[in-house]
């Protein structure tokens, strides 16, 4: 289970993030609604450790997530294009993603998790050179790649066409099935309607229940 209590963050004297509490319980796929620039994003990055709250606090299964490290949270994630390294292959960024683990690499595993997300593992070119929709698949396998128990995604409609969705569906589906922890942010409420069981508002770093 995933906790935030009473989350707040100041960046250059500006609050992007508002007393947010929210607990996502165990199997769970949470939705976060919002616009670009509403918080989403951050309150993500805070989940994994990548942002340090100002006040309050965020914890996983129990544990203030200060304490441990970042990978020893047990959460597989896709931040987009911008997590990702330009100048290495998709199987190069996700051999490294998998080094920062307590995971041993699997070249196997790699390939699996680029079949799956439905791009051919012998690809060798630099990822600056695949198109939008390509690098967000990169990212999506990135979440994939060591199986966690909870997982999640931010905004991973973006670059996607319509075969795309169905496919994002299918896997989100797939994953649920499996009883993972899911947590989505999409600015797409419809989407989030279809893939999630529950959806949150987000807006001027506040979060509050959805209208629906």
């Amino acid at each position: 289970m995933i906790e935030l209590k009473d989350v707040s963050k100041t960046l250059s004297h500006r609050e992007i993030l508002r007393h947010v509490s929210l607990e996502i319980k165990d199997g769970e796929s949470l939705g976060l609604n919002g616009p670009n620039g509403s918080g989403k994003t951050i309150i993500l990055k805070t989940i994994l450790g990548f942002v340090r709250p100002s006040s309050g606090e965020v914890l996983v299964n129990g544990v203030p997530n200060r304490a441990k490290t970042l990978f020893a949270t047990a959460i597989g994630f896709s931040l987009g294009e911008e997590a990702l390294l330009p100048n290495f292959s998709a199987t190069k960024n996700l051999e490294l993603i998998v080094l920062t683990t307590d995971h041993e690499l699997n070249r196997q595993v790699i390939r699996e998790a680029l079949i799956r997300v439905e791009l051919n593992p012998d690809d060798r070119r630099p990822i600056k050179f695949f198109s939008l929709g390509m690098k967000q698949r990169v990212s999506l396998a990135a979440a994939l790649i060591n199986n966690e128990p909870t997982m999640i995604f931010d905004e991973p409609t973006n670059g996607i066409d319509k075969k795309g969705q169905l496919f994002l569906r299918e896997l989100f589906s797939e994953l649920w099935g499996q009883h993972k922890t899911l947590i989505i942010t999409s600015h797409d409420e419809t989407f989030l309607n279809d893939v999630t069981d529950r959806i949150l508002e987000v807006s001027a770093g506040e979060v509050t229940a959805s209208e629906e």
